[in-house]
């Protein structure tokens, strides 16, 4: 969907909200008239919310706009509803990814309300805040008692933590309809893969503190996860055409199905494997790629995946045998993606890997078991300590990444959290680590190593 499709597509939903609002005046909720028009307007945000995280849509003196372009012509056919929204101090609506039909009834059915009757309830804030419509958001939002930067900053972690725990979803009934010898439903992956990527596009930091908070091992669905986002990461920054860039997530995704015919004993040993249970590790890539060429809906690019994100970049690991003389470019990406996470993730066997060892140790792999460029394109892209990591200065202070640096991939940006005695700041502050004293040219801040949480030093709560 183009722009002026998308545009086309908000000015209909414009049209048929002053429509269901008119309606509601007339009947019930629970009306056939009614729910027509709940309908309408669910499919049509269901359409845009496909593409878009957020659609948004205001009133710009008597007219409704999108991205700020005004909808001459509708809205002079529904001044009035465009009057009222003003009179009840709704000049802007925001339609956020996962609305339901339930939350669209009850948010009709706020609109219908006359000012009178809003009045009598505690007005619109009192009878929004009271509702159940968490996907739905009113302004002026003066009652939310926030900064619009706060609001914007709190709904795009918001939404990135919802997609991430969409995606979670998504594998738990993909491993079941395997399980139960079902197709896969790709469609959900489909859109999965299309919010992270709107995630990325947004403010991709969200995205990559989460990646580094969630606890988790190599076997778990976080784990694919995180990989599906470091891939669709690489995939983005490379200019690629955006259908390959949607196979390459949905490929990252499914690139460990093989593991579900792996006995879970075996999975999360927490000791050193046997020679036969090894061999029975190094079996999932094939089960994998079987798995993936016997679903109908699946590009062939995921079976590939599957079979070959074991398999280095001078053709060593495993399965042995490979038909070409290299792997797949989106194999490539795949398999920096999964050992990245997989070293820095919580392992049954092993310790949890600083960041910047797993740095310095994949480095060291470079050009034999990496592509030399796509490894320093995607140390570039999260840096040396990702957004997420906590981190301890030259200063004694605790900070956390909330940003990478595109000049520098040891120098990102934090959150100042504690001080140099450990004491939690009460006013936490940003500060840049590319930042240099004017008088000697040095540095005011280094880290010197990255700190798992603990309960001294926390993450805090809007990051997780």
């Amino acid at each position: 969907m183009d722009k002026n499709q998308i545009r086309d597509k908000v000015e209909k939903l414009v049209k048929e909200l002053a429509g269901a609002q008119q309606v509601r005046t007339m009947y019930s909720q629970d009306h056939d008239l009614t729910r027509k028009s709940v309908n309408k307007l669910f499919y049509i945000l269901e359409d845009l919310l496909f593409i878009k995280d957020e659609i948004t849509i205001g009133i710009i003196g008597d007219e409704f706009a999108f991205e700020k372009e005004p909808f001459y012509d509708i809205s002079a056919k529904i001044k009035g509803f465009i009057d009222h929204l003003k009179e009840i101090d709704a000049l802007k609506i925001s339609f956020l990814k996962g609305v339901s039909k339930e939350e669209i009834t009850e948010f009709v059915g706020i609109l219908a309300m006359n000012i009178e009757t809003l009045n009598k309830t505690g007005g619109l804030e009192q009878r929004f805040e009271s509702s159940n419509i968490k996907n739905i958001a009113f302004g002026k939002i003066g009652y939310r008692k926030k900064s619009d930067e706060d609001i914007i900053v709190e709904n795009i972690a918001n939404i990135a933590k919802r997609n991430f725990e969409n995606g979670e979803d998504v594998l738990k009934e993909i491993a079941g309809n395997i399980l139960e010898s079902k197709n896969i439903d790709l469609s959900k992956i489909k859109s999965f893969v299309s919010g992270i990527m709107n995630n990325l596009l947004t403010n991709k930091s969200s995205l990559l503190i989460l990646t580094a908070v969630k606890t988790h091992d190599e076997y778990s669905f976080v784990h694919n996860i995180n990989v599906a986002i470091f891939s669709l990461l690489q995939a983005e920054s490379l200019s690629l055409e955006q259908r390959y860039i949607n196979e390459i997530g949905v490929a990252a995704l499914l690139h460990d199905v093989g593991k579900l015919s792996i006995p879970g004993e075996i999975l999360r040993k927490d000791t050193a494997l046997t020679d036969e249970e090894f061999k029975i590790i190094k079996s999932h890539p094939v089960f994998g790629a079987k798995i993936l060429l016997e679903s109908p809906d699946i590009n062939p690019l995921a079976s590939i995946v599957a079979f070959e994100h074991h398999v280095r970049y001078n053709l060593s690991g495993y399965p042995e045998r490979l038909f070409n003389d290299k792997t797949n470019l989106a194999t490539m990406i795949v398999t920096i993606s999964d050992v990245y996470d997989a070293l820095r993730s919580k392992r049954a066997y092993a310790g949890e890997m600083a960041p910047e060892k797993t740095y310095e140790q994949m480095i060291e792999q470079s050009g034999r078991d990496f592509n030399e460029d796509l490894l320093t394109n995607f140390f570039n892209l999260i840096g040396v300590y990702p957004p997420g990591t906590l981190v301890e200065l030259n200063t004694g202070e605790i900070g956390l990444v909330i940003k990478e640096s595109a000049l520098d991939n040891k120098r990102p940006q934090l959150e100042i959290l504690y001080d140099n005695k450990g004491g939690v700041l009460k006013e936490p502050y940003s500060f840049n680590l590319l930042e240099k004293d004017p008088k000697t040219g040095e540095f005011k801040k280094t880290i010197l190593h990255s700190i798992i949480p603990t309960e001294k030093f926390l993450v805090p709560e809007k990051y997780r």
